[in-house]
């Protein structure tokens, strides 16, 4: 994507109606930081409900925190509401699969999605977790859908810079699997996250 396209994005609505969403993968902290300047980026609520890795430990909860805020770019952990692994039993089926449909209605997670959208009014937000690719990640099957139900455009910064609004992903992906009233696949977890 151009320069001009990035800036495109930086300029259209007004911050209220737009969050941002992006995944650290295995760069650098430098990258990354990089990253989230390029889209002037001021705030990154780490929506992992596990905020540590120990494949990219510059990450992990405390040294990423550190990270920013030398950078001049707050952290706000979000896990405990938005992340994607809640400690409810009765948010998983048999198979380990979280159920999107039943942690999209609890009240933790609404808190969660109501605190992110209100920080939003004021400054740039990108929630963050640690897959690059929107494609399987909570972000854009839980956390974007349930913001575009609510009239939130979320767009996907991706590790090469460019930009991918919710709505192209949909065209290129399709629809997550929804639950209607003829059936179909359940509004869940692509792929089990239950330990046993």
């Amino acid at each position: 994507m151009s320069n001009s396209s990035k800036n495109e994005f930086k300029q259209e609505s007004p911050k209220s109606s737009i969050l941002w969403s992006l995944g650290h993968s295995n760069v650098t902290i430098d990258e990354f930081i990089d990253l989230v300047r390029s889209q002037d980026i001021e705030v990154i609520a780490d929506v992992r409900s596990i905020p540590f890795s120990r494949y990219t430990p510059q990450f992990n909860q405390e040294m990423l925190k550190q990270f920013l805020e030398r950078a001049g770019i707050q952290y706000q952990f979000m896990g405990e509401t938005l992340g994607g692994r809640p400690p409810e039993p009765e948010m998983y089926d048999s198979e380990g699969h979280v159920l999107y449909s039943e942690l999209a209605h609890n009240f933790r997670f609404q808190t969660g999605i109501e605190q992110l959208c209100i920080r939003a009014e004021n400054l740039r937000v990108a929630m963050m977790c640690s897959e690059e690719s929107p494609e399987k990640c909570h972000r854009r099957l839980l956390v974007s859908r349930v913001l575009r139900n609510q009239g939130v455009e979320t767009r996907h910064i991706r590790g090469d810079g460019s930009i991918q609004s919710d709505a192209q992903l949909i065209e290129l992906f399709g629809p997550h699997m929804t639950e209607n009233l003829f059936g179909g696949e359940p509004w869940r977890s692509i792929q089990p996250v239950l330990q046993s």
